[in-house]
């Protein structure tokens, strides 16, 4: 009996050794330890309740505003209305037809962006002269605000699809242009002499 229960005894020395020894190696591996692990999936769990209850928060006041007449219902309409008019389009059939010209209008102007940026980001990433050249320029007329140029625009083309169509392109050239260059112009030398080894061409 007394060999019995020294054994047992050092089975259990044994496996606390050994949980010690797993969470030793896990803050060693993780850097650690299992309260920061579980305080950090926690807020994780936490960060979706919080989101939520911040979107209750903005309903609900919008709702008081609306509902005790400190905004006027004719410059922001009740929560309520927003989404019996957006059901009401719906069904009624009225909502698809500007929905299909909207996206149509965005798809073209996205398109004609990503290809008209891509194609000139990877020639400034080519030729440093020429982006030195002309990409100031191209800043620049960021700094004309978008609301003052679309009368221009519409005088120019008119009421049809190509005004909208133009007006999505200066929209969303520039930002495509950006990452294009930024993401042509970071490659390491190593990702470039790798490449050459395996006789890419440009």
């Amino acid at each position: 009996m007394p060999h019995g229960g020294s054994r047992r005894t050092a089975t259990m020395a044994d496996t606390k050794l050994a949980d010690r020894s797993s969470s030793i190696a896990g803050i060693a591996e993780t850097g650690e330890t299992p309260s920061l692990t579980r305080n950090r999936r926690l807020r994780a769990g936490a960060a979706p309740l919080l989101s939520a209850a911040f979107l209750a928060l903005i309903l609900v006041t919008w709702d008081l505003l609306t509902r005790f007449g400190i905004v006027s219902g004719f410059i922001l309409a009740a929560p309520v209305d927003v989404v019996a008019a957006l059901v009401e389009s719906v069904t009624s059939g009225q909502l698809w037809p500007h929905l299909w010209a909207t996206a149509t209008e965005t798809l073209l102007g996205f398109a004609i962006s990503l290809v008209a940026a891509v194609v000139i980001g990877s020639l400034f990433a080519l030729s440093p002269v020429i982006r030195r050249a002309i990409y100031p320029y191209i800043v620049a007329s960021q700094t004309f605000p978008k609301v003052a140029v679309a009368p221009l625009v519409v005088a120019a083309f008119g009421y049809g699809l190509a005004p909208k169509a133009v007006l999505a392109v200066l929209l969303a050239f520039f930002p495509i242009l950006v990452n294009t260059i930024a993401g042509l112009t970071e490659i390491s030398d190593d990702e470039i002499d790798l490449f050459r080894s395996m006789r890419a061409s440009k």
